[in-house]
């Protein structure tokens, strides 16, 4: 790149043209630097066909050849050192003046520090535009790749920051395990993470890979990320490891009626000429009764039909199952954890000695609870 001498800076911008070989539309992002509009390009070309970009004046020359299918290269397309009419006359989204373009061309529109917005059109034309922001864009909540609030092309020192974690991680014993935490900062801040407060010496990345997970890994995980503007450091994530993966099976629960049975239905839909379909027949009973639809479901409507007052459900949702492939008649400690015991206390739910193989367990105290994680262990 070779810097041409212009007295450019006291009257309107001795504007740069760009042509190049095979004129066909490009668009970029543009953004406004050390006085210059610049735009950002992708061009394609054919393989072993030469493309080639320059600048036919202005205060900046470059020229540009490629023999590769896609080529990214950042280029000056003009000076925006001056005006066509002062800005203290001119009125917001008036144009200030607009330069013709070796093509047609587009790119996001840049905003420079005194405010002018710079947009290109399809129409081949690159226009400067007064706005009513004087000093430019305010800092914007939205960031946009690479660039700052006034797309001036540079990454803007921002101390770290963690924009998304998990605060539970479920992982599966004897597998790979991965937790991750999206971090921020510029520049990109060094990251460590802890287990229980030590370091975890392979932890340097924002995913910490746990290769063959045991269950001495389950516990807390954090996350600190520093560069120099300062740290930020994850909330705690909780690390459980699980060898079970449950299915969820429609579940519904009544109390039990005395004196005469009921009949449980179903339909896919509700209104005029609607058809309940008989699922199972319950008898009188003082207890509690539950039906767990094992089949896919396809049901979206159940109600319970009998003489007098049928009862009303008292719960409706899922139950979780898994199949057991063990041996039968081997004994099994079935464990739980849930939110409600903060993930770190594991709770018994039953010891179960398998009465077939395979076979299916169904967690009926899950329905209507809030999510669990299980976990089994062979028993003697």
């Amino acid at each position: 790149m070779q810097a041409e001498n212009n007295s450019a800076a006291s009257r309107a911008p001795a504007l740069a043209q760009l042509v190049w070989t095979h004129g066909r539309r490009v668009q970029a992002a543009g953004c406004v630097e050390e006085g210059f509009l610049w735009r950002r390009f992708c061009r394609r070309c054919s393989e072993g066909v030469l493309g080639q970009f320059s600048f036919l004046r202005g205060n900046l020359k470059l020229t540009n050849r490629m023999k590769s299918m896609k080529t990214f290269l950042t280029i000056c397309l003009l000076p925006v050192v001056a005006h066509l009419c002062p800005l203290d006359a001119a009125q917001p989204g008036q144009k200030l003046w607009e330069f013709q373009t070796g093509g047609e061309g587009g790119f996001c529109p840049a905003i420079g520090a005194d405010g002018t917005v710079y947009v290109a059109s399809g129409d081949g034309k690159v226009y400067a535009l007064c706005s009513s922001s004087v000093g430019g864009l305010a800092r914007s909540p939205w960031p946009k790749f690479r660039h700052d609030a006034q797309n001036t092309g540079r990454w803007t020192a921002q101390p770290p920051g963690i924009e998304r974690q998990p605060s539970l991680a479920v992982l599966k014993e004897g597998q790979e395990g991965r937790i991750t935490v999206r971090v921020s900062g510029q520049p990109a801040p060094q990251v460590q993470w802890f287990f229980n407060g030590a370091t975890v010496l392979a932890g340097t990345s924002a995913t910490l890979i746990l290769a063959a997970v045991t269950r001495a890994m389950e516990g807390t995980y954090l996350l600190v990320a520093s560069n120099a503007l300062g740290q930020a450091t994850s909330a705690p994530i909780v690390a459980v490891v699980s060898n079970v993966d449950p299915e969820r099976f429609v579940g519904l629960r009544w109390p039990g009626r005395e004196g005469s049975g009921l009949t449980l239905e179903s339909s896919d839909r509700l209104g005029p000429g609607v058809v309940w379909h008989s699922l199972s027949n319950y008898p009188p009973a003082a207890t509690e009764q539950r039906f767990v639809e094992l089949a896919p479901a396809t049901a979206a409507f159940y109600r319970l039909s009998g003489s007098g007052s049928p009862p009303v459900f008292t719960g409706a949702g899922f139950v979780n199952g898994w199949q057991f492939a063990a041996p039968a008649a081997t004994q099994h400690r079935i464990d739980y954890t849930m939110a409600s015991t903060g993930w770190t206390n594991w709770l018994i739910l039953t010891n179960l000695v398998l009465p077939a193989n395979p076979y299916l367990f169904l967690d009926y105290e899950s329905l209507g609870e809030a999510a669990r994680v299980y976990r089994t262990t062979p028993m003697p």
